[in-house]
């Protein structure tokens, strides 16, 4: 709500709050919903359609070129809503969460080196994660579009570690830091070879300090998915469909 950039939404029903939604200016031609809730005593009555109807109609007016959102697989009336709007799925991730205890033992073989978020253009253009991402970068439960926001997405990297090969990035660790709405660790991209991988992986317990709980979002689709994700499979991470794509990134296209 402190967000210059956004907006809160209320739908009222004789005075009384019924369904909210949030506004996000994601960044210039590019808005971004997120947090439909609606008092289950109207779900089913057009209160959600009505308030997404409405901020469709702001986002036009306003200039915007695209509207995007995020879905986990098992809010099925969410996604039938936005599909029936328009929205087309463009991603699809698996999400894991874990504490930092579930990441492996410190690993001293590899010189991991902090790296400008900034200088990683190249790597993230050729790896596997943005290619099964269909060119999307999580920020948490946000998903930019690359290809449109490539330097906004860059200046919201908190923490960029990599492993250099011949002055050249040869694997790399983005975060945005923090996972809303709680203080936890938002893991944004990984790639590279498996073992530079896991040694990166190991070098996060240092940087996450006291933070409980670390979250990921790793690229899949159908059998296509993003190497990181065989990492976790011998972690103790957990995911909410057995490593199935379960968080749906949709777009709608604004004439």
């Amino acid at each position: 709500m402190k967000d210059p950039n956004s907006d809160l939404w209320v739908l009222e029903f004789q005075g009384v709050v019924i369904s909210f939604s949030h506004y996000l200016r994601f960044f210039p031609g590019y808005v971004w919903f997120e947090g439909l809730r609606t008092d289950p005593e109207f779900q089913g009555r057009g209160a959600g359609r009505a308030l997404t109807l409405h901020m469709v109609q702001t986002a036009k007016k306003e200039g915007a070129s695209r509207i995007g959102l995020s879905l986990y697989s098992g809010n099925v009336a969410s996604l039938r809503l936005a599909e029936s709007l328009g929205f087309k799925k463009k991603a699809s991730f698996v999400y894991l969460e874990g504490s930092p205890g579930d990441l492996p033992s410190k690993q001293k073989k590899f010189k991991i080196v902090p790296i400008c978020p900034f200088e990683v253009g190249d790597f993230l253009g050729s790896s596997n994660f943005l290619f099964i991402s269909n060119g999307y970068l999580p920020l948490g439960w946000r998903f930019v579009p690359l290809s449109l926001g490539k330097e906004f997405a860059l200046s919201q990297i908190k923490v960029a570690l990599g492993i250099m090969e011949g002055g050249e990035i040869s694997s790399l660790l983005l975060s945005s830091e923090f996972s809303q709405p709680y203080e936890g660790f938002s893991l944004d991209f990984l790639d590279g070879e498996r073992e530079e991988m896991l040694g990166i992986l190991s070098s996060l317990r240092e940087v996450i300090g006291d933070r409980k709980s670390v979250e990921a979002f790793i690229p899949k689709c159908g059998k296509k998915e993003a190497p990181a994700l065989s990492l976790f499979r011998n972690l103790s991470f957990k995911t909410w469909d057995d490593f199935q794509e379960d968080v749906f990134v949709l777009e709608l296209e604004l004439s």
